[in-house]
């Protein structure tokens, strides 16, 4: 297993809009591996924080509880040098090694409203892809260096997922953690912050340990594709290749050779 503290959060209550007014939201998880650092709550109803602007049709009702997760990472690169790579929609191939197809498939690439179709992790036996998602863009500011994107389809079993993603300077203060290291002059963080419905059958740790080590795995990949002369991370690479969310909802991570 992939190295890495993780615990049960106490419940901590914060306040949180919706259409109805005030709701509450509850801490489910955390877990905090070096330069990464992720949370997950629970919040009933609809957007607030970092979609309170962003609306997806049909994505959520009044009723439904939704996980919200945050997850920091710290990248030894500058933060336009990593918005280069970020900010491109469709370009996931030049930075992510387990990316094997990335391509838009409606809309002008890097304009909202545009869809990009990404697959990876090998094929199934009958050829199609194991890992595959067709996500929306829907808002993107290259002068915040910011976007945010929804899922359309996916091999995951995930409903009504949305995902902000937003690069800042190291030195800057960025909700809901601060910056992890004060030292380096020419660091940066990746804030991802996503929500989706609940899983059944699947507990919040799982999930937020499963998501973590994915965008972990990511970051790291695209740290090397900056810095050349950094090795990969086996355990993390191995792990996002083979995760996958069953037709029945239930997480599972598989391993292989």
């Amino acid at each position: 297993m992939i190295s890495a503290h993780y615990a049960d959060a106490p419940a901590v209550a914060v306040s949180c809009q919706n259409e109805s007014g005030a709701t509450e939201a509850e801490d489910l998880a955390y877990i905090e591996k070096e330069s990464c650092r992720c949370r997950l709550r629970k919040v009933v109803g609809q957007d607030c924080g970092a979609f309170s602007d962003v609306k997806v049709t049909g994505a959520l009702k009044n009723d439904d509880e939704v996980w919200e997760g945050v997850v920091t990472r710290e990248i030894d690169a500058s933060a336009d040098d990593i918005w280069e790579m970020l900010g491109k929609f469709a370009q996931m191939k030049r930075w992510n090694e387990n990316a094997e197809v990335c391509e838009v498939i409606e809309g002008k690439e890097d304009e909202p409203g545009c869809v990009r179709y990404c697959a990876g992790g090998g094929t199934a036996p009958d050829g199609s892809p194991l890992r595959w998602v067709k996500e929306k863009l829907l808002t993107m500011n290259a002068a915040e260096r910011r976007m945010t994107y929804c899922m359309l389809e996916s091999s995951y079993g995930f409903e009504g997922y949305r995902a902000y993603l937003q690069i800042t300077p190291v030195s800057t203060d960025h909700p809901p953690f601060r910056t992890i290291s004060s030292s380096a002059s020419n660091r940066s963080v990746i804030v991802w912050h996503f929500h989706l419905n609940a899983i059944p059958n699947t507990t919040p740790s799982k999930l937020l340990y499963s998501m973590g080590s994915i965008f972990d795995s990511m970051m790291s990949s695209l740290e090397r594709s900056l810095r050349p002369q950094l090795q990969p991370c086996g355990a993390y690479t191995i792990y996002n290749s083979h995760f996958k969310i069953p037709q029945n909802a239930e997480l599972e991570s598989h391993r292989g050779a």
